[in-house]
């Protein structure tokens, strides 16, 4: 009889520790899908470099804006656009008849000039002469050099001279045009190398005492980047745009990259060493706070931050953050002030 009772007494200790084991299982069963699946990005300092985009005009760093200085009628074409030149080579006639005799009478007329100042000089030196003499003949040749000049210039915008190798990136004229003096012809350029120059705002100099290399994009290839360095930088604000000045040179060795051209500029403004920085998705806004999420043990809390510079993906937190926070970055929409999360691998 007690072998019996003893045997009923063990068979319900066995149940109720079963009972009680699947219970604990349930419970924690239970916990686990309660709580949110997030993963964290634990933080570090690093270092963040500040960039800024801005827009400006691709032009050649060597380029050259042809006129005619007495105008006439377009009597030769030699070139179109696209076409390379060499210096001194001629890319049209307009009226040029005249202007080179012009120009050789003017090359006589300085020689005898010269020739007399040099003759007035020796006679000076052997008592045959006056300094009065020597300066007349001095001022005379001066007058003469100056009337060459002139007739070179109105030579060479006649011909329409290059005085660049290069190509010819516009055409002003065509053929039998009247052209009033003065007109532009033709502008050429050395597109080997080009320049960008963007107006920066006051806000972005503060504290920039270099800046780092440019990405140069154009919207004609829009698949393409350029790397360019600054060449200089204004020191003082420009009173028309009321920007600081910065150009940009360009490597164009292929030519993709036309004079003309709308850019836009991404440009390493400064670094900032030893800062806290998260992905700018997991910036939440409301209202007038900015805010992010963190995993404090199992428990997701909301901390209020204050927002530095930021680029396309990452953003300086300047407040409210610390090296070693857990930092929500999945799973961010899901959870609030409070809630159970299970950090996942």
């Amino acid at each position: 009889m007690k072998r019996i009772f003893s045997l009923i007494i063990t068979v319900i200790a066995g149940i109720l520790l079963v009972s009680c084991g699947a219970s604990s299982e349930e419970d924690g069963t239970a916990e686990a899908e309660s709580s949110i699946p997030v993963r964290v990005q634990s933080l570090e300092r690093q270092s963040f470099v500040d960039y800024g985009e801005y827009y400006g005009e691709v032009k050649a760093v060597r380029e050259a804006r042809l006129v005619s200085a007495l105008g006439g009628r377009v009597t030769d074409m030699h070139v179109e656009v696209g076409d390379a030149v060499e210096a001194g080579r001629s890319l049209a006639r307009i009226d040029a008849d005249e202007a080179e005799s012009r120009y050789e009478t003017a090359q006589l007329q300085e020689q005898i000039a010269r020739d007399a100042y040099e003759r007035e000089e020796r006679f000076l030196e052997i008592g045959n002469s006056s300094p009065v003499a020597v300066d007349n003949a001095h001022l005379s040749w001066l007058q003469a050099r100056t009337q060459l000049f002139e007739a070179e210039k109105a030579r060479d915008g006649a011909l329409a001279i290059s005085p660049i190798d290069g190509h010819v990136i516009s055409k002003h004229i065509d053929l039998y045009d009247e052209l009033s003096p003065g007109a532009p012809t033709f502008t050429v350029a050395d597109t080997s190398q080009m320049k960008v120059t963007v107006g920066i705002p006051e806000s972005d100099m503060t504290n920039i005492e270099d800046v780092g290399e440019a990405e140069i994009r154009v919207n004609r290839i829009p698949n393409r980047m350029w790397e360019g360095r600054p060449n200089s930088i204004a020191r003082k604000r420009s009173e028309h745009s009321r920007t600081f000045e910065i150009e940009i040179l360009v490597d164009n060795p292929d030519g993709e990259l036309l004079s003309g051209s709308t850019a836009k500029v991404r440009l390493a403004l400064r670094e900032l060493p030893d800062q806290i920085v998260v992905p700018s998705e997991v910036v939440q806004n409301r209202r007038d706070e900015s805010f992010v999420m963190i995993a404090n043990s199992q428990t997701a809390r909301h901390v209020t931050v204050a927002t530095g510079p930021s680029n396309d993906t990452h953003t300086v937190i300047t407040s409210g953050l610390e090296t070693g926070d857990e930092l929500i970055v999945e799973g961010i929409n899901r959870v609030a002030d409070g809630s159970t999360v299970r950090v996942l691998e």
